[in-house]
């Protein structure tokens, strides 16, 4: 690498730009990286600044919703508690009242006038709703017949100084208010329990004298009151349990409507469930009694008789069934769909008032033994063990066991309609501990539990009655609960916290705009003064460079001059000379130069005079040279010229014919693509169908599986040797395989099915013959009689049903996997492109069938496909070529026959020859068609459905594999194509 020479006017620049432009950059560079920082650091405060703010904001914001809903909370508990202490006493002073009532029945004289002029006076306003009631547009409620609205008066404070939080509230909407006796009869009863003398006052008790010792000539046959009447003592008060027929509900927890019925399989017949206000208007309402009873005494003083006054359960439901913990307060028909409703419980824990009737517990009219209550699903089996006493099942079971929402409620009670709540018993409903805690020392208070979808604020208060039996715990005559949707009461809160929200967003939304405001100052700043700083900077650099260029043109012009004189000598002018102006060095350098240039002047002369002699001489000799040189260059150029054409051409016509192949090979790949693009939607949904069959039966596994690995020990710890074999040949039974059946084909089996067991004298014989038809084992339901007679009959066969199912299941997961197995290899051979350029063994049915699996969903719906195939050797042939054509004709069939029709494919050995013929009912080729159909780009579809190259591309493959194409065709009947192709490649 050769030395790099500056000049010294260069290095005089360059030394003075290093001493004074170079700190200047740097100077100006420090000063940015300064100012840079300062900026970065100016604006992360401003944004840390803008976040604590922020954050501060939004903790006052939320500490003030906090507070504002734990005020709301301790405000409305205490609301809400008072009115359940407030009612649970006003119940007390009206039992009470019963008390005061008994004893003035005792001093008058026992006819059946006096008692009749004692009922006259006793009567209390009961809260009547008109009873009109309909079902809306959407079936899903029931709405009144004639609804009316109240104006919605504006009252407005009249005086400045009653404005602050005046408020005002509409009259309360009128109802109707009937007045109903208080008592359904008053009787005298002799010492041996024989009426003497009895007043009615309703139909719902007999007026007939009754032996009333016998307890079947009770009310619903379930009264024992004769028993405790012989052991008071004068003055003494006998006080019975809440007695009534209990009434079933059939649709529970929401509204008995006509979507609700459709939807769960039954009649709708609201009229044969239990009354649940709103929810069902026009149910059976729950009539029950509680009697009173006192001795008679003699003017001996001796006790002659008693006498007795059995009040109407309807005025002890009037405390409860009106009451709403919301701003509205009162209700005339109860709406225990909303969360917001009261209801009532006996000492023991039992629902004796409830806006649902159907949850009242009540007695079996026919035995008259208590009605089962509802039940978390593991006491169900006890239950039916107890043989149906209460007594003996009340001894068997703890009470209140570890009641947690994760249990549930027995299925099979809750299909039978009896829902009665017994809290002691329903351990899915752990506020029934809550409750009994609360109040079992004769107080009150109230929790927050989550229950029926919505956190509910519930309450209870013990009822201080203390007469007869309810004087034996501090609990009274029972508890009041309230229960109340916290959201009702948190609506003020959360309307403030929204306003917050919203002051907050704004408050933070300018804090952002100030940051970015005061940001974009800071940028603006700093490049405004990175600008200035730039142009100073530069402005001085260029000042510099002009002072060092001066001082470089004052040093350094002579020897510029004398450079400049040497260059002119250089091009040629030998007769410059320097001008010597001075003795210095300078001069004297321009005197040596002087002399050199006239002894090289010299020098010059008489090599020119040499050089002119040689090359005269080499004149005449290049002129031979080069006409030797021409004649052999054309003789050279006419032979190569020649080659250079003919390989030329060859290359060319290569290239075309490569392109052509190149060319075929893509049009046939694209030809498979468009045909698989508007098959993929299809085989989308051919995958998708055994999918969503693989995660249903996956669900039903699970569910069916977590059911069978609880129920089966048990099971089979309570079967005995023969029902146990009986058990297993009903599950091998199971296991059989069985023609699939129509959903009317298995209702009209169940019928049957279900009408002969009902003639075997098989219980809830429809459930059990739904089970028999699900095992396959109904052609030999005689067989399994001795298990549908058995005590545990129903835990049999649902255990034996769950079994099936998994197994069942598990058989349509391994079905689907199948198909879909199917498809996937169908899709991977359909799509595959071979690289290889042989021919290989090719089965010509396998490619049929994969095209055939990819054209299932189009084919499975309208169309008939028979299938005729001869078994034919392999031939060796291109795959994926072959596939093609057999997807075109495929595919031109089903379209000529619009989807709809007969296709048949026949696959023949003749003569060595493997002859394939696709036959379609379809509209039949047009004769003024016949001769372009395999024409390029020739088609009668609509544009965008086909190229016109599918035939064509057919034509080229088949004879590209040595055989032919043939068609015929009838107008209005269909086309069969035949394809022939040699079964070797030397055929």
């Amino acid at each position: 690498m050769a030395d790099i020479s500056l000049s010294i006017r260069t290095k005089l620049i360059v030394i003075f730009v290093f001493i004074k432009v170079l700190p200047l950059v740097v100077l100006a560079w420090f000063s940015w990286n300064v100012i840079s920082e300062l900026a970065d650091t100016l604006g992360n405060q401003t944004a840390k600044m803008t976040e604590e703010t922020n954050k501060l904001v939004g903790g006052i914001a939320e500490m003030a919703t906090s507070n504002s809903i734990n005020a709301l909370n301790d405000h409305s508990r205490e609301a809400i508690e008072r009115l359940t202490t407030d009612t649970a006493r006003q119940v007390a002073d009206f039992l009470y009242g019963r008390d005061t009532d008994i004893r003035l029945a005792a001093g008058v004289e026992p006819d059946k006038e006096t008692y009749q002029r004692f009922l006259s006076h006793r009567t209390r306003g009961v809260l009547m709703d008109d009873g009109n009631w309909k079902m809306d547009a959407d079936k899903k409620k029931w709405v009144p017949a004639d609804s009316k609205t109240q104006n919605a008066l504006q009252v407005s404070a009249r005086n400045d100084e009653n404005r602050k939080n005046f408020h005002y509230r509409l009259p309360e909407p009128e109802a109707r208010v009937e007045e109903h006796p208080l008592y359904l009869e008053m009787t005298y009863v002799d010492l041996a329990g024989m009426e003497q003398f009895k007043v009615t006052t309703l139909d719902l008790l007999p007026d007939r004298l009754l032996d009333v010792s016998k307890k079947e000539n009770t009310f619903c046959k379930a009264e024992t009151y004769f028993a405790s009447l012989n052991k008071l003592k004068p003055g003494e008060i006998y006080v019975s349990e809440v007695i009534g027929a209990y009434v079933k509900g059939y649709l529970i927890g929401g509204a008995y409507s006509e979507d609700r019925a459709e939807k769960a399989g039954i009649p709708f017949k609201p009229e044969t469930s239990g009354y649940a206000g709103k929810e069902n208007p026009l149910g059976i309402r729950f009539r029950g009694l509680i009697r009173w009873a006192t001795p008679v005494i003699g003017d001996g003083g001796q006790i002659k008789g008693y006498v007795t006054l059995a009040l109407d359960h309807t005025h002890i439901m009037e405390f409860t069934d009106h009451i709403l913990p919301t701003e509205a307060r009162y209700c005339v028909t109860s709406d225990a769909g909303s969360g917001n409703y009261a209801f009532m419980w006996d000492y023991k824990g039992r629902n004796i008032s409830h806006a649902r009737d159907y949850f009242i517990v009540g007695y079996d009219p026919e035995t008259g033994k208590p009605a089962v209550p509802w039940l978390e699903a593991s006491l169900y089996p006890k239950w039916l063990e107890s043989n149906g006493s209460m007594e003996e099942f009340e001894k068997a079971v703890p009470w209140f066991d570890e009641q947690s929402l994760k249990k549930k409620p027995s299925s099979e009670l809750t299909r039978q309609g009896f829902v009665g709540l017994d809290g002691r018993f329903l351990n899915f409903a752990p506020q029934c501990t809550g409750w009994h805690t609360l109040t079992e020392h004769g107080g009150s208070g109230s929790f927050v539990i989550f229950w029926s979808h919505l956190w509910k604020l519930t309450t209870a208060a013990a009822i201080p009655y203390h007469t007869g039996i309810y004087g034996k715990h501090p609990r009274g005559f029972g508890f009041v609960t309230i229960g109340a949707n916290v959201d009702e009461f948190h609506k003020p809160a959360m309307e403030t916290a929204e306003k917050i929200l919203s002051v907050r967003k704004n408050f933070e939304k300018n804090l952002h705009e100030q940051e970015a405001h005061n940001h974009a100052l800071i940028q603006t700043s700093l490049n405004d003064t990175s600008i200035k700083m730039t142009v100073y900077t530069l402005v001085m650099v260029m000042l510099v460079i002009l002072i060092a260029l001066w001082m470089a043109a004052v040093l350094t012009r002579k020897i510029t001059q004398m450079i400049r004189g040497i260059r002119i000598f250089q091009k040629g002018d030998r007769t410059f000379r320097l001008q010597q102006s001075a003795n210095d060095e300078i001069g004297q350098l321009a005197s040596s130069f002087n002399q050199m240039a006239d002894n090289i002047q010299q020098y010059i002369e008489e090599v020119e005079s040499a050089k002119a002699t040689t090359e005269k001489a080499n004149a005449l000799l290049e002129v031979e040279v080069g006409e030797r040189r021409t004649a052999q260059e054309a003789l050279s150029r006419n032979r190569d010229h020649l080659e250079e054409m003919v390989k030329e051409r060859t290359s060319e016509l290569e290239k075309e014919i490569r392109e052509r192949k190149r060319a075929e090979k893509e049009l046939v790949h694209s030809e498979k693509m468009v045909a698989l693009g508007q098959l993929i939607a299809g085989i989308a949904h051919e995958i998708n169908t055994p999918m969503g069959a693989i995660k249903s039966s996956g669900c039903n596994i699970s569910d069916a599986m977590k059911k069978v690995l609880v129920d089966l020990p048990v099971l089979l710890g309570r079967l005995d040797q023969k029902s146990l074999l009986l058990f297993h040949e009903l599950l091998e039974k199971s296991q059989e395989e069985y023609p699939l059946l129509t959903s009317r084909e298995e209702r009209k089996l169940i019928r049957a099915v279900s009408g002969n067991l009902a003639g075997a004298g098989v219980d809830n014989s429809r459930h059990m013959a739904f089970f028999i038809v699900q095992l396959n084992a109904h052609e030999q339901w005689g067989r399994f009689l001795p298990l549908f007679q058995h005590e545990e009959s129903v835990f049999i066969f649902e255990t034996a049903y769950g079994l099936h199912t998994i197994t069942s299941n598990t058989h349509n997961i391994n079905q689907a996997v199948d198909r879909i197995s199917k498809i996937i290899y169908a899709l991977k051979s359909y799509i595959r492109k071979s690289d290889s350029k042989k021919k290989t063994a090719t089965d010509v049915v396998e490619g049929i069938e994969t095209v055939l699996t990819i054209y299932h969903n189009q084919i499975k719906l309208n169309t008939e496909l028979i299938r005729e195939y001869e078994s034919v050797p392999l031939i060796m042939g291109y795959p994926d070529e072959l596939n093609q054509v057999w997807t075109n004709l495929v595919h031109n069939a089903l379209q000529a026959m619009n989807y709809k029709g007969v296709l048949k494919i026949n696959v023949k050995n003749i003569n060595d020859q493997i002859v394939v013929s696709i036959t379609d009912t379809g509209c039949g080729i047009p004769a003024d068609h016949r001769g372009k159909i395999f024409k390029p780009f020739f088609t009668t579809k609509e544009r965008g459905e086909g190229s016109g190259l599918g035939l064509d591309i057919i034509n080229k493959i088949i004879k590209n594999h040595g055989g032919r194409i043939d068609w015929e065709s009838e107008v209005g009947k269909g086309t069969t194509f035949t394809v022939s192709l040699p079964q070797s490649e030397d055929a």
